[in-house]
């Protein structure tokens, strides 16, 4: 939801002209319709109250970085131990909210279509929006090292897009493909 003002715009009294834009995603446009009139009548203050208890919620659900660290005096800990939660959180947040376990190698990458990630013939290959196993261990082992086993455990038993690495000439080697499922099943069993 967006609120703009136009100084000098084309307000009925010829005055300032205030308007809110509030966009709504939703499986069907009634759905959307709705979202984006619920998010009208809500308050920002409150939404972002919600939000912080949310994630505060589930920042006492993850193992506690150390308070104090050799040779770091406390501000610095301090900074550092706040930035431990962002990461954590940023990979939570890079969870899809439908599928449990489809984690985002990276939302970083722009939603651009000028590349199709699904064409053998170029060589881009693929984006970080999307789901791969070579990115899944790195997202496991901070969700496992911040003690969200069940997340861990959920991304481990996700089928993720198999890409391997491609070979020479740009093939992709379809012998590694085996092996990125041996090694889910290994991630499964130690977060279990």
């Amino acid at each position: 939801m967006q609120t703009a003002r136009v100084a000098g715009g084309n307000g009925h009294d010829g005055g300032d002209l205030e308007f809110t834009v509030a966009l709504g995603f939703g499986s069907s446009q009634a759905s959307a319709v709705q979202i984006a009139e619920t998010a009208l009548r809500d308050t920002f203050d409150r939404a972002q109250g919600e939000s912080e208890r949310g994630w505060g919620a589930y920042d006492r659900t993850l193992n506690d970085p150390p308070r104090r660290l050799p040779g770091i005096d406390g501000r610095r800990a301090a900074a550092l131990r706040d930035s431990y939660y962002v990461n954590a959180n940023v990979l939570k947040a890079s969870e899809d909210k439908t599928f449990p376990g489809a984690i985002v190698a990276s939302m970083t990458s722009p939603w651009g279509q000028a590349i199709s990630a699904g064409d053998p013939a170029n060589t881009y290959f693929g984006s970080y929006r999307e789901v791969f196993a070579r990115d899944l261990y790195e997202i496991w082992t901070g969700l496992m090292a911040d003690g969200d086993r069940a997340t861990a455990r959920d991304g481990a038993r996700r089928d993720p897009v198999p890409v391997p690495a491609p070979a020479a000439g740009g093939r992709v080697d379809a012998a590694q493909q085996p092996r990125q499922r041996q090694d889910r099943t290994r991630l499964v069993r130690y977060a279990a």
